[in-house]
């Protein structure tokens, strides 16, 4: 098992890393459909904006209701 790790370490390192880029991204985008931010960076200019979100008084992006 030592040997196996010492040969590839550099191909684990670099999986661990790709792997926690992937979750930051998840999360970040999470937080934000939580927050009620849109995904996509905003519906301004957007053809389908009327159909998509509606700002509310605060300025935030809410789902269509």
């Amino acid at each position: 098992m030592a040997v196996f790790l010492q040969e590839n370490l550099g191909t684990i390192i670099a999986g661990l890393l790709v792997a926690a880029a992937v979750i930051l991204v998840i999360v970040k985008m999470l937080k934000n459909k939580k927050a009620g931010k849109p995904s996509c960076g905003g519906c301004a200019g957007c053809p389908n904006e009327a159909n998509c979100h509606r700002k509310d008084g605060c300025g935030r992006y809410r789902g269509k209701e």
